[in-house]
């Protein structure tokens, strides 16, 4: 019983954990598609590389496997983008940004009582390996539209990407990302 609620809290702190560097990784990541300075982009990039090596760690303490490999897939690209290996162009946030999104996901789905977050983290880090490779990466549709980028989640569309067809509060009509 002991060991139950002990099990229960260090399972809510990590789902605390990994909302903070979630948002942490977005924050950063939609930072660096700016195209920053040469110092912020460094000052970012230690950023990026900080919360996904403790992610890394504090899923591995938990036993959260999914989590644990996504986030070491994640440090070594972003230790190859750092390095210059990896460009850092449309294809690169069009694979990080939906696994960091897929990340979130997992979190909630750990917060409600489930014991991985389910295929979706899986999925969105077999891009990876193409990415670090300079093939365009493959990923599975969008769940539902990617322009929310844009804006803060409080506003974002949350349509699914082929019914929302630019029909969002997005003031540009460029549609939904098509990642």
């Amino acid at each position: 019983m002991v060991k139950d609620r002990l099990a229960q809290r260090l399972m809510a702190t990590f789902v605390g954990e990994v909302e903070g560097h979630v948002r942490s990784l977005e924050q950063s990541l939609l930072a660096l598609e700016k195209g920053p300075e040469p110092a912020e982009r460094e000052a970012l990039f230690a950023a990026l590389l900080r919360s996904t090596h403790t992610l890394k760690g504090a899923a591995r303490s938990v036993g959260q496997e999914t989590i644990e490999t996504a986030s070491h897939r994640l440090e070594e690209v972003l230790s190859a983008s750092r390095e210059g290996r990896v460009a850092i162009d449309s294809a690169f946030f069009g694979v990080m940004l939906p696994i960091v999104d897929a990340l979130s996901e997992t979190a909630q789905a750990l917060k409600s009582g489930a014991e991985d977050g389910g295929p979706s983290l899986a999925e969105r880090i077999q891009a990876l390996p193409r990415l670090m490779s300079g093939e365009q990466p493959v990923q599975p549709a969008p769940r539902s539209c990617t322009r929310r980028r844009k804006r803060p989640r409080s506003i974002c569309c949350t349509k699914p990407a082929l019914a929302c067809a630019g029909k969002c509060a997005w003031p540009d009509s460029s549609g939904p990302s098509r990642r």
